[in-house]
């Protein structure tokens, strides 16, 4: 089936209409073995090093944050990530993308925390699987990390695909079709859909 049938199907299946805007998505797939120990011991040492250099070294100012996205399009934004299941955590690794910045950042949060109590936040948050290849927090239900202790770029980072399509909504479409697609084949599609009452006048059908 090639892309547009299979964007065709999934807007029949949903009750969709062409007029429905389409996101289509990464489509994540992997095996889910038990997390390796020797996986966590490599994430600990890299976590201990981030946490000595920032600590260590003087901290650079922080970086103005990315401006949120309207409460919206940061739902719609979620379940298009829920969709893919995690396409963009595949190179994290045994690093996750934890570095100095972001102890530095968690430390300015709670300037009390110790070396000691860092390492233990983030080895608490280690599950007791995780997708082979992927980031040692990628679980079946996402990341295992709370967003405070998540770097800038995970807590930032939109693919592409749904880059554009944020960037060109001027407002939450009513419905929106996600279409999780690997290349070969659609692997799931779902829709986001916000409450009549929610939605500007202009949107009302």
């Amino acid at each position: 089936m090639t892309l547009p049938e299979a964007i065709h199907a999934a807007r029949r299946r949903h009750g969709l209409s062409a007029a429905d805007p389409v996101v289509v998505l990464p489509a994540y797939r992997g095996r889910l073995p038990p997390l390796p120990s020797a996986r966590r011991r490599a994430f600990t040492r890299h976590l201990a090093e981030a946490i000595a250099e920032a600590v260590g070294a003087p901290a650079a100012p922080p970086s103005r944050p990315e401006p949120p996205l309207a409460s919206g399009l940061a739902t719609l934004a979620g379940a298009a990530c829920a969709c893919c299941r995690g396409h963009c955590c595949a190179r994290g690794g045994e690093h996750a993308y934890v570095d100095a910045d972001t102890i530095r950042r968690v430390r300015r949060a709670e300037p009390g925390l110790g070396r000691a109590e860092i390492l233990a936040r983030y080895r608490a948050a280690l599950g007791p699987e995780a997708y082979e290849g992927s980031c040692v927090f990628h679980g079946p239900s996402g990341c295992r990390l709370d967003r405070a202790l998540r770097s800038d770029l995970c807590n930032t980072f939109y693919c592409t695909e749904l880059k554009r399509f944020l960037r060109a909504q001027p407002a939450t479409p009513p419905r929106t079709l996600l279409l999780a697609h690997d290349g070969e084949q659609a692997r799931r599609a779902s829709v986001h859909r916000i409450p009549v009452a929610a939605a500007p006048a202009a949107q009302r059908t």
